[in-house]
């Protein structure tokens, strides 16, 4: 497949089904816990600097555990990789 054709390239990073069924989660749960539009109303009145810009949504996303997802069980961590955590990112 020639590059710039627009199409997917095989990156040979390994993304798997349990990757795509996280995304999925991740995904529905951000937007009801953190809708674009709420998300983007913020930003604009406060700008991404504001000490409102990182609201409550990250100490959500850090309770379940998913910014800990690469670390290492015995450290308290979900005990996968960067990929899981680049997914859950």
């Amino acid at each position: 497949m020639g590059r710039g054709t627009g199409t997917a390239i095989d990156t040979g990073i390994g993304i798997t089904e349990e990757h795509r069924a996280l995304a999925h989660s991740v995904r529905g749960w951000l937007a009801r816990a953190a809708p674009p539009g709420e998300v983007r109303k913020l930003l604009d009145a406060e700008g991404p600097a504001a000490s409102g810009a990182r609201p409550a949504h990250w100490e959500a996303l850090a309770g379940q555990g998913l910014t800990g997802i690469h670390l290492p069980e015995a450290y308290g961590g979900g005990g996968g990789d960067l990929l899981d955590l680049a997914v859950v990112l």
